[in-house]
C-alpha cells in the first residue's frame, strides 16, 4: 500500500521495471508513510551503524525511531513538505503486503543559500535531507535511481548546486557522493544526536558548489547505473 503519486517508472538491468513514487503535497500524508519512513530508518542505520559493523550498540536506532513517534513523524513531514521538501520514496508492494513499507527514501528540499535567493530572485540550490535504501535492497541501483528522481522531477532548477550532510562513518556512500562530482567542505555540521545525546553520529558536508549542477550529477547516475526512465503510466 502507498496510496501516493507514481511519479515516474525507472529501468534497470538488476530489477527491470522500478515505480517511484513522492509525497508532494501534506495532503497526501498518512500515518502509514510516517512509520513507513520509520521502520526503514531504523532498518538501515542500524545494519549501518550497529555493531558489529558499526560503532554504535545494538538497538541504538530501534530506540531512537521507536514506532511510538509515528504521529510525531507525521507532523514533521507535512511542516517539511508545507515548506518546499519533497520524499520520494520505492514503495514495497508486494502481493502479500498488507501495510505500508518502503525499499528505498530520497528527501530533497530547497536551499536558499544567498541573499537573492532568500528574496525569491534567483532560483534556490537543493538540499538532499536524506537518501536511505533498505539493507535487503541496496546495490541494486535503488540509491541512483532515488536520487535521480529527486533531482530531475522535483522542479528544482537543474543549473543550481546541491548540498547534504553525510555521516562520516558511512564510507562507501562518501566515496559515491565524490564520484557524483561533490565535494567535502569545512563547514561545521553538528552531529547526529540519538536517544538525549547518549550517542552521536558526526557529519561532513558535502557541495557541488557550481561547479557541478544537480543536472550533472543527474547525468552521472543515468550514465553510471544505465538507467532508463519511463512515464509515470508505463
Amino acid at each position: 500500500m502507498s496510496e501516493s503519486t507514481t511519479a515516474a517508472v525507472y529501468r534497470t538491468a538488476e530489477q527491470g521495471v522500478v515505480p517511484v513514487d513522492v509525497l508532494c503535497d501534506a495532503g497526501q500524508v498518512r500515518l502509514g508513510h510516517a512509520s513507513a519512513a520509520l521502520n526503514l530508518l531504523t532498518r538501515a542505520y542500524a545494519h549501518q551503524f550497529e555493531e558489529p559493523r558499526g560503532s554504535l550498540p545494538a538497538g541504538t536506532f530501534a530506540q531512537h525511531f521507536d514506532a511510538g513517534r509515528a504521529h510525531q513523524q507525521l507532523s514533521r513531514m507535512n511542516r517539511y513538505i508545507q515548506n518546499g521538501a519533497q520524499y520520494w520514496f520505492i514503495p514495497d508492494d508486494g502481493p502479500f503486503q498488507a501495510t505500508w513499507a518502503w525499499r528505498g527514501l530520497a528527501k530533497i528540499s530547497p536551499s536558499r543559500a544567498d541573499r537573492l535567493q532568500r528574496l525569491g530572485l534567483k532560483s534556490p540550490n537543493g538540499y538532499l535531507n536524506d537518501i536511505v535504501v533498505d539493507p535487503a535492497e541496496q546495490s541494486q541501483g535503488n540509491g541512483s535511481i532515488l536520487l535521480h528522481a529527486a533531482l530531475t522531477q522535483s522542479g528544482l532548477d537543474h543549473t543550481r548546486s546541491l548540498t547534504l550532510d553525510a555521516f562520516e562513518e558511512n564510507v562507501t556512500t562518501n566515496v559515491w557522493f565524490r564520484r557524483l562530482g561533490m565535494h567535502a567542505t569545512s563547514a561545521e555540521v553538528p552531529p547526529l544526536s540519538l536517544n538525549g545525546g547518549a550517542q552521536e553520529l558526526s557529519q561532513v558536508r558535502y557541495t557541488s558548489d557550481g561547479r557541478v549542477s544537480m543536472g550533472d550529477i543527474a547525468l552521472r547516475l543515468l550514465e553510471a547505473k544505465q538507467l532508463v526512465v519511463g512515464p509515470a503510466e508505463a
